[in-house]
């Protein structure tokens, strides 16, 4: 890798616009990026636009205008498989994501579907399951988890792809004080340890401060960047306690 490639940001979204198909504008003229290892937050208050962004960056919207790259390779032009094995997104609402009858087999499916041989797939269920503290959750079927147990098995889904960025809609909305705490431990720990760019949509700002080293404000028409940036740690200290005015 030159010089010049390991400086590329792990994403970036240059000027992108996304209209519904009834006209409304949900994303107009975007841009951010995030380095890699860096861990990116997006705020902004609810029909702002962040969940349209999160999959746009996935490419399940396509925008109308601007572009999209990963490491400097414009996303649209990626084939499928080369993209997923790149980025990965945690959906706000478990139901959205979670489909095979049991918890084993939901976070198998994205290893089996890229063709890895069931030693290699078996491999990553564990590891998966393990980085996300749900092993025991393993043969559980999907209707019996609570909610937080199922978000942490639609992190373990994605974890199994092992993407170099994570993308996540509003991580801890609806959970309680105690699962949002270890949701927040599990991103952070990730985030550096494993030195995965986690890109987080919230509304919540009492979470930015335990988080994020950049903050984009999303806003109809643009996006408004901070360069608020902190060093980590290699052991995070523990998470504050959750607020609760942030449902």
């Amino acid at each position: 890798m030159t010089g010049a490639e390991s400086e590329l940001p792990a994403i970036e979204a240059e000027r992108i616009g996304y209209a519904y198909p009834d006209g409304v504008a949900a994303l107009e003229d975007i841009s951010f990026h995030a380095a890699k290892g860096e861990f990116v937050a997006v705020m902004g208050a609810n029909g702002a636009g962040k969940t349209t962004l999160m999959k746009a960056l996935m490419r399940l919207v396509r925008p109308q205008r601007g572009q999209i790259r990963l490491s400097g390779v414009d996303a649209a032009r990626m084939p499928p498989a080369e993209l997923y094995r790149s980025i990965g997104m945690v959906f706000q609402n478990p139901s959205d994501q979670l489909f095979a009858p049991t918890v084993e087999q939901d976070v198998a499916f994205g290893p089996r579907n890229l063709g890895l041989d069931e030693a290699e797939a078996a491999r990553r269920v564990d590891e998966a399951l393990a980085a996300v503290d749900a092993a025991p959750l393993r043969s559980r079927p999907i209707h019996h988890l609570s909610f937080g147990e199922q978000k942490r098995a639609c992190l373990a889904g994605v974890l199994a792809m092992r993407p170099s960025i994570l993308v996540l809609d509003e991580p801890t909305a609806g959970l309680d004080p105690v699962s949002e705490a270890q949701m927040i431990e599990m991103l952070l720990r990730l985030n550096r340890q494993e030195k995965i760019t986690l890109i987080l949509s919230t509304h919540c700002v009492d979470l930015l401060p335990v988080l994020a080293e950049r903050i984009y404000v999303l806003r109809r028409g643009g996006c408004s960047g901070s360069d608020r940036r902190k060093k980590s740690s290699p052991t995070p200290a523990p998470p504050p306690k959750p607020a609760s005015a942030c449902p």
